[in-house]
């Protein structure tokens, strides 16, 4: 009578189950762990691509105030993680703005009429360099879309000397009239070359905006 080998089908039957079930519990194991690092990767690569106002503002000669622009660029780019030449492209956008406020102010003083000579000078130049201004602007503006930076500091340092010089040649209630409009306008044009310097430090190579943004 042929021996029975039904024990020993019994005895390898349950480590056989037992070998099957480590496995599967290995290959778990490490799809968890892969999911766990890859989730980590994510969190570091998001915290090092969220731009910071304070990190922008760096080389400003007034933090505070590049602050409160480039928060409010960062709200007004609507883009989770916008580049920093997409916040430079918001700011000089609303510097546009700023510009052809100060130029309608400037022009109804200027045409009031009941100005001292110097004052109407000084004026017809704050006049002249608005309009000088607001080719570097776009020549600025221009640069970025372009994906060309070499020029665009010296554009926007050109734009802040005019107002500079524009503020200076005020005084009296001319300088009161003026100043806020002409300070905000310094303030922008500090700022975009804050968050210009902070773009050339930055190694993203997504950096070009296009025209339509």
């Amino acid at each position: 009578m042929a021996p029975s080998h039904e024990p020993l089908l019994l005895l390898g039957s349950p480590t056989r189950k037992t070998t099957i079930l480590c496995k599967a519990l290995l290959v778990t194991l490490s799809l968890i762990a892969i999911i766990f690092v890859a989730a980590i990767i994510n969190l570091q690569f998001t915290a090092t691509t969220t731009l910071n106002p304070s990190d922008l503002c760096t080389n400003s000669p007034n933090p505070s105030s590049c602050h409160t622009i480039v928060s409010n660029a960062l709200t007004a780019t609507q883009s989770p993680q916008p580049s920093p030449l997409l916040i430079l492209r918001t700011i000089l956008d609303s510097s546009f703005a700023q510009l052809d406020t100060a130029i309608v102010a400037a022009t109804e003083l200027h045409g009031r009429g009941n100005n001292e000579p110097k004052q109407q000078a000084s004026l017809a130049d704050c006049l002249l360099l608005f309009d000088l201004s607001r080719d570097p602007l776009l020549r600025s503006v221009s640069g970025i879309n372009r994906g060309v930076h070499t020029d665009v500091r010296t554009w926007l340092s050109a734009v802040l000397t005019n107002h500079d010089t524009c503020l200076d040649g005020l005084d009296g209630y001319l300088k009161l009239s003026m100043e806020a409009q002409l300070k905000s306008l310094m303030a922008s044009a500090s700022a975009s070359l804050a968050v210009l310097n902070a773009a050339s430090r930055s190694n993203s190579h997504d950096d070009v905006v296009s025209p339509g943004v």
